[in-house]
């Protein structure tokens, strides 16, 4: 009997404190902010804030440096997570903000084209959408950039993501952005996700540059670049390839490739046979690529059909098209 007492003492025992432990664990208060320089979080906190802390930790790092920038991550803190829908509608408000700024490019295409990261300015929403009212005679323009950010928040944000607060700074002058994710990274910030840089992997070749021959199946890579993050983690890459096949002395095939992607956003390409002769081939080409602030569209027209882009919105968007030669 006394030996059921005693087991049946330790086992309450032992149940209080399991409970004790849950509570506990239930109500543990929410982690200190912290800036980007410090680790004040607990472990289990840490673990699930790790993805983000790299990606901002690098935009510091190599961001910062970027002249083409000019723009310069202070410092981050975390905030408590998405609990709820109240929560959400929150930051999605703040996000959507008439005084958010978010970074506004002017000839982006040019700059491409050469090679170049684009330059930016940064305007508040408010001051984008009066900016891009004025450019409506682009196909498939968007209203503003709060239309785009807002259906495109809809589609990503929950309950249970996490959220930062990023302190930026540019020529001297301070300003913050609300940055949303989620264990794989960033899934919204105004600035992170339209900022961008360009990685050409055919820095010595252009678009339209001529290819000689030199085997009957031949293949030539008419552009092929990434899209890259601020802090220099691939974000897209799109790629044009031109191929044919020649038999005694003509060329008897003439096709092409096209493959592009993009994360937060969206990217395309196109191709068509142009022109095919017995001593040249031509193909024609065209691409675009968006983030949730801005859209592209394709055309087509002309005999023999040519592929043409057009890009509009605010944030970051590009577009390219040409005509690739293969001759004999």
């Amino acid at each position: 009997m006394k030996t059921l007492t005693t087991s049946l003492l330790w086992a309450a025992l032992a149940a209080a404190s399991l409970t004790a432990c849950q509570k506990e664990q239930q109500n543990l208060p929410e982690p200190v902010a912290q800036d980007g320089n410090a680790r004040g979080l607990n472990p289990l906190t840490q673990m699930g804030n790790a993805r983000i802390q790299g990606q901002l930790d690098s935009t510091i790092a190599f961001g910062n440096s970027n002249p083409a920038l000019n723009l310069k991550l202070v410092s981050y803190s975390f905030r408590a997570r998405l609990d709820k829908a109240a929560d959400v509608a929150a930051a999605k408000a703040r996000i959507l903000d008439a005084g958010s700024v978010i970074p506004v490019y002017n000839r982006a295409e040019d700059a491409l084209k050469a090679n170049r990261t684009p330059s930016f300015e940064l305007l508040t929403l408010q001051e984008s959408t009066a900016a891009s009212k004025q450019n409506t005679t682009a196909i498939g323009t968007v209203a503003d950039a709060r239309t785009g950010i807002s259906s495109y928040l809809d589609k990503m944000v929950q309950p249970g993501q996490g959220q930062a607060e990023l302190v930026w700074e540019r020529n001297g002058k301070r300003f913050t952005s609300l940055c949303l994710y989620n264990e794989k990274g960033l899934i919204y910030d105004n600035i992170l996700a339209n900022v961008f840089t360009i990685d050409n992997q055919l820095k010595s070749a252009a678009a339209g540059e001529q290819a000689k021959v030199t085997a009957s199946a031949f293949t030539a890579t008419v552009l092929s670049f990434d899209i890259k993050w601020v802090w220099g983690g691939q974000r897209g890459h799109i790629t044009v390839k031109h191929s044919i096949l020649y038999e005694s002395g003509r060329i008897t095939t003439n096709s092409g490739t096209a493959t592009a992607w993009m994360s937060v956003g969206s990217a395309d390409a196109r191709q068509r046979r142009y022109v095919l002769r017995n001593t040249y081939a031509q193909l024609t080409w065209a691409y675009g690529w968006a983030t949730p602030t801005g859209s592209f569209s394709f055309s087509y027209d002309g005999s023999p059909v040519k592929i043409s882009a057009s890009v509009s919105g605010v944030g970051s968007k590009g577009q390219g098209e040409g005509i690739h030669t293969i001759y004999l």
